[in-house]
């Protein structure tokens, strides 16, 4: 049954580019959108051509693997059955000695589509990222090192053994008869599923044919990974919810055998599996019912083998969670807000709404009255912490989103940040300031500063002012502890991000929050409380 159809796939495209002259998705008044996608690139094609990507990277002319890919899709008409590697080091060759892929790709008339295609199913596979490593000169510290690669990950995780068998398309009879329409995992009930791709959360809950189960959906909205027959019981890793942002390589449930049942938490699934599937969303008419395109995951899941995540478990908590931190442009990029879920078989809406901390209309004095008394009104906004960290948000920290999404907001209402010296140079020289200034400030110097914070600043061209406990900095630049959630910035962070010209460092005090602090004491006159502090 799978050969017939992959034919019968083959036919339709090809009759399809004869009738659109060569565009493989709706044209004329209906909006450009790719309706179908035959992804057959085996597992030997791509990790050759990931081998290629990653080794050009060293060379002055960095070739991209899903062009590669591509290339090979329009030539052999989506039929991998004749890969040579051959073909994939010639084209390599040629594009090497200044050929471009245009000037390659001009026969194939195909090529525009299967580079569509394979984008959407790869385009975010490879790239740069950062991963948090043991320090080889002392194992008890953990370093940052920047790499460059595969960056998502297998959904099990590294340790665990499990089977895989390649059954896509084989026909279910369950409530009814339809095509299975993802890749099947066995191992040992409790085995850790862990993120492939970083993303949000967009659905967790029963289902009946896939039991316990969590959708996934790309920061770029066209991947969604399905997630199903989970642990019966405690089928999520704690704290999940939907709307979260998750990585690559965290840990999001545990393998199980649940579904088959409309009856919630049933273990009606013989074996105990995961079974991964991958939905690509060219549009939201295809999000569900006749028109979802599926993808086969058999040669995907063989390269996803490359990178699995190492985990640690929680004796107390019995969780197990990822032992080595990572990160990526990706998770500091402004992200479309996601539509809700059609998946959802309950009636709750999924809110993405964006909290804004700073509102003009809060503050009554920014003009009029302020500007007929010769004052330049400048709002300053205080933040303390960001984290992704659901547990920890609350009054002093919230979200890198939320923080995005007040320099949106500031960038869109025309306000320019200044710093202190700004200000110093105003009052003291005349220096004009904006028509619309505004200062940002972090207090405490956390760590998050630099891991989110400052990537943020740089991206919008903004400016924030920063107070450092100075013991805090002094602890952290000695010990080398690097983890978003608490620690404070090390004088080599800080170093970087003054020299950033976006980042100005204030004075919090060495010691303030356990030394003698900044208040004045009972009985002391003002003028002996001066001298002290």
């Amino acid at each position: 049954m799978r050969t017939a159809c992959k034919y019968i796939g083959v036919f339709l495209l090809a009759v399809f580019l004869f009738s659109c002259g060569g565009a493989a998705w709706s044209t004329g008044e209906e909006q450009d959108f790719i309706k179908w996608v035959d992804f057959g690139v085996s597992y030997a094609a791509m990790e050759k051509a990931l081998q290629i990507d990653i080794e050009s990277r060293s060379a002055n002319k960095p070739l991209d693997w899903v062009e590669l890919l591509a290339f090979l899709s329009a030539k052999y008409g989506g039929d991998f059955s004749g890969y040579k590697e051959k073909d994939l080091c010639v084209l390599a060759e040629k594009l090497r000695a200044g050929q471009s892929m245009e000037e390659l790709s001009a026969g194939l008339k195909a090529y525009p589509y299967y580079l569509e295609a394979c984008r959407a199913v790869l385009g975010e596979f490879v790239g740069r990222f950062r991963v948090c490593v043991p320090d080889r000169s002392d194992p008890e510290k953990t370093v940052w090192e920047e790499r460059y690669g595969l960056k998502v990950f297998s959904p099990i995780a590294a340790g665990f053994a499990y089977d895989a068998y390649d059954d896509f398309g084989e026909r279910r009879s369950y409530g009814y008869g339809r095509a299975h329409l993802g890749h099947d995992l066995f191992g040992v009930t409790g085995t850790p599923i862990v993120a492939v791709e970083s993303g949000v959360v967009q659905v967790l809950g029963w289902n009946q044919y896939g039991g316990w189960r969590i959708g996934i959906r790309s920061f770029d909205g066209l991947r969604y990974y399905y997630y199903a027959h989970l642990r019966k019981n405690r089928p999520y890793h704690a704290g999940l919810e939907e709307g979260q942002v998750v990585k690559a390589g965290d840990v999001i449930g545990y393998m199980g055998r649940t579904g088959y049942s409309v009856k919630e938490n049933s273990n009606n699934i013989k074996e105990t599996h995961l079974h991964f599937g991958l939905q690509l969303i060219f549009d939201p008419s295809q999000e569900q019912g006749e028109k979802e395109i599926w993808v086969d995951l058999c040669a995907i899941t063989q390269l996803l083998q490359k990178n699995r995540s190492v985990t640690v478990r929680d004796p107390q908590s019995k969780e197990f969670s990822r032992k080595y931190d990572f990160d990526e442009p990706l998770l500091h990029q402004a992200r479309p807000v996601l539509p809700a879920s059609p998946y959802r078989e309950r009636g709750e809406e999924l809110s993405r709404e964006k909290t804004l901390l700073y509102a003009p209309a809060a503050c009554p004095d920014l003009g009029g009255e302020a500007e007929a008394r010769g004052e330049v009104p400048i709002p300053i906004v205080m933040y303390h912490r960001l984290s992704e960290n659901q547990g920890s948000l609350g009054k002093y920290t919230i979200t890198p989103a939320e923080f995005e999404s007040d320099l949106l907001y500031l960038r869109e209402h025309g306000y320019v940040t200044v710093t202190v010296s700004d200000l110093l140079a105003f009052v003291n020289e005349g220096v004009p300031l904006p028509e619309k200034p505004i200062m940002l400030t972090f207090d405490d110097g956390y760590y998050s500063d630099y891991r989110y914070v400052f990537p943020l600043l740089q991206k919008y061209e903004m400016k924030a002012v920063f107070s450092v406990i100075g013991i805090l900095a002094d602890q952290y630049s000695a010990n080398g502890c690097e983890n978003a959630h608490f620690p404070h910035l090390t004088w080599p962070q800080i170093t970087e991000m003054a020299e950033s010209g976006l980042a100005e460092f204030q004075n919090h005090s060495y010691d303030l929050h356990k030394g003698l602090g900044a208040r004045q004491r009972e009985g002391e006159g003002r003028e002996r409380f001066k001298q002290r502090l």
